[in-house]
């Protein structure tokens, strides 16, 4: 039987380190982590915990970086969604990982990167109204920004993905 108060401090304390690492970063164009930890969160603890760590941090963090609903709605489709994938395929996994499993969830990893900017493609030039050329820059933008993205979590999660999961589904 799972305990709430343990549910609740979970949730929390991944909460807290996405937002710490989110500001942390902040300052370092390019460079991102709260996908790796979102994916090894929802990885560890499964696809209801990592669905709810994916929406607290998604309106929490408002809090640090402000309310810009074109971000809180990319945030709120694409993190949940990470969430259920990597959820998945810790249940799939059962939670082990080994270097084939390890190349999978990397592979999906790149493709969320993909996937985030094609959400974000369509929902912010829509928020702003972009049109036309306005439309082709953002999405020319993005694309670059994509591609260091795909790059940084490529290294990421090759490097801190099973060390991550692995400190994550420690049992005492």
């Amino acid at each position: 039987m799972r305990s709430k108060a343990k549910d609740v401090a979970i949730i929390s304390l991944s909460v807290a380190l996405l937002i710490g690492v989110q500001f942390a970063l902040s300052f370092v164009p390019g460079v991102e982590l709260v996908t790796l930890l979102m994916a090894v969160f929802a990885f560890s603890f499964g696809v209801k915990r990592g669905v709810l760590i994916a929406v607290a941090f998604s309106l929490l963090r408002c809090i640090v970086f402000g309310f810009y609903p074109s971000v809180v709605i990319v945030y709120l489709i694409y993190y949940p969604i990470l969430a259920l994938l990597f959820g998945g395929l810790g249940n799939l996994f059962k939670r082990e990982l080994n270097p084939k499993k390890h190349v999978i969830a990397i592979t999906l990893a790149i493709v969320c990167v993909v996937a985030f900017t094609a959400i974000d493609g369509v929902v912010s030039p829509l928020w702003f109204g972009l049109k036309g050329d306005a439309w082709l820059y953002y999405l020319e933008a993005s694309t670059i920004a994509c591609l260091v993205g795909c790059a940084t979590n490529l290294v990421s999660f090759s490097l801190l993905f099973r060390p991550f999961v692995k400190v994550c589904t420690m049992r005492k």
